[in-house]
């Protein structure tokens, strides 16, 4: 007799196995499907199979009873296009051979932070989905219950909640994604509870459907970016266009006429797909409005970072000059006075930031060389594996000229970060920027001049456009902005050259 029960338990062991088996083999050959159709999900599927290969190697079916559950299971994979939501996904689970005996199925995912969460249950017996929010306090106590309670077993009539609308006792289980955390409900949607061979194969099977909530999560989040993505360009002030290379409308926002107050800015969003923008004519105070805004807020930042280190490096400084006094050892004294320099260093970069986002109009007399030489120490962080030179002729070291320091600190300090940006991205064996200065007559010149990959002809006469950028997060303002600059200096900017062999822009400056 206990020969007989031993063999009835291992014949049970190899169903539960089996069966095991068969969800992880059927789940898995769902989501291979799937992430072919999904491209977007498919980095992320990847590495879940990869960290989990050879959990999935072992349980993969070998025989012709798992063969035949798996060819059961087809429904999976003609229903793939239904994995992409979290809506749909309770229909999904209900329809997998180790779940199919449930009626109810629920599935609340909270994501972490957000003040609530969002519920989508399918019962089997009408064939209807629901979906509804739950506050974030309630979804998670309900989640530390089932997460400390050692049976998976619960009733909904001792249940507190209100959230979950099925009948009778119900199977709950957890899961925890770095972004969400989940509350999968099974139930017969009656007063009979769960056997204990359905509530074996629900514990064994249940973290098998990971990878399955895993891609409907990412793909449910991503359907929301598009959403707000649609949003932004449906309510964009200006027209715009999205076209493929043969000039086939992929968007619009509004219809394109023509309109002899509108001007076309294009941007190739990669080698395939052009976005087109409609902007009015004149642009010029909107992109004044634009600057003036950065600029406030970049003085504003600096100002709060130079009131914020001015005092621990004026202690600091205090300190050191104490400590270089009252040392003797010379050894010692002389590294005081390094810690002294750097100090001072640091103060002065502060005060030089300070003073080129400071948002002023102010007309000063200002020792040309001296700001350049301030304005090239500001960009180092950009241009710190560029050589940078500044050639003048002996009788204009110490010129003097009345203009507005705080522009002409803008504009070479963009240049200089556009000329080492471009070199970084070639492969230059010497990479050098100079900054040549000549004066005539009333006219002092300083050509940056680089030995980068140059710009290409074609794209000439669009560099001072206004929003035209070869850059992935470049704005297309930088440019315009110090050409205008420039012009209220009553001076210029310009491209003078362009080639294989480099770049130089000049900026023309009056004398007054």
């Amino acid at each position: 007799m206990e020969n007989k029960s031993n063999s009835i338990d291992e014949a049970n062991a190899k169903q539960l196995k089996s069966s095991s088996s068969a969800a992880q083999s059927s789940i898995n050959n769902a989501l291979i499907q799937q992430s072919n159709q999904i491209k977007l999900l498919e980095k992320s599927y990847h590495h879940l199979v990869s960290s989990n290969q050879k959990n999935i190697e072992k349980s993969l079916p070998t025989s012709p009873e798992a063969a035949d559950i798996q060819s059961k299971n087809s429904f999976l994979l003609k229903n793939r296009a239904i994995f992409q939501n979290l809506q749909t996904l309770p229909s999904v689970v209900l329809n997998i051979k180790e779940f199919s005996n449930f009626q109810y199925c629920q599935i609340i995912s909270h994501q972490k932070g957000n003040p609530t969460a969002q519920s989508n249950s399918y019962e089997k017996i009408n064939s209807k989905l629901y979906s509804s929010t739950i506050n974030s306090s309630e979804f998670n106590n309900v989640y530390r219950t089932i997460k400390k309670s050692k049976n998976k077993l619960f009733n909904q009539i001792n249940s507190e909640t209100q959230f979950f609308n099925c009948v009778g006792t119900y199977l709950a289980s957890i899961l925890s994604f770095d972004t969400h955390n989940i509350i999968l409900i099974l139930s017969h949607n009656d007063f009979l509870p769960p056997g204990d061979e359905e509530q074996d194969i629900f514990n064994k099977n249940v973290h098998q459907l990971r990878p399955l909530i895993f891609s409907a999560l990412k793909s449910d989040m991503n359907n929301s970016r598009i959403e707000l993505l649609n949003l932004a360009f449906k309510n964009f002030p200006y027209r715009l266009r999205i076209t493929d290379k043969n000039e086939i409308i992929l968007y619009e926002n509004k219809p394109i006429t023509q309109n002899s107050a509108e001007k076309c800015h294009e941007y190739w969003l990669d080698n395939n797909t052009l976005l087109s923008v409609y902007l009015p004519a004149d642009t010029n105070n909107s992109i004044d409005i634009y600057h003036n805004e950065r600029v406030s807020l970049l003085g504003e930042l600096i100002n709060t970072l130079k009131h914020e280190l001015s005092n621990p490096l004026f202690g600091l400084s205090l300190t050191s000059k104490l400590l270089t006094d009252l040392e003797t050892d010379e050894d010692k004294k002389d590294i005081f006075i390094e810690v002294q320099k750097g100090i001072e260093r640091c103060q002065t970069i502060i005060k030089n930031f300070s003073d080129i986002y400071r948002e002023s109009t102010e007309v000063k007399n200002v020792e040309l060389i001296s700001l350049i030489k301030e304005t090239i120490v500001l960009t180092k962080s950009e241009s710190k594996s560029v050589e940078k030179k500044i050639n003048t002729e002996a009788d204009l070291e110490n010129l003097e000229i009345q203009t507005n320091p705080t522009w002409i600190s803008q504009i070479i300090f963009n240049l200089i970060i556009n000329s080492s940006q471009a070199i970084s991205c070639s492969n230059i064996q010497k990479p050098l920027i100079n900054v040549n200065i000549k004066r005539s007559q009333n006219l002092v010149s300083i050509d940056i001049i680089d030995n980068g990959p140059g710009i290409p002809p074609e794209l000439h006469s669009k560099i001072f456009s206004p929003f035209f950028t070869t850059k992935q997060e470049g704005t297309g303002l930088g440019l315009n902005i110090c050409q205008r600059l420039a012009r209220k200096l009553e001076g210029d900017l310009r491209l003078t050259k362009s080639d294989e062999n480099g770049t130089i822009f000049t900026l023309d400056i009056p004398i007054k």
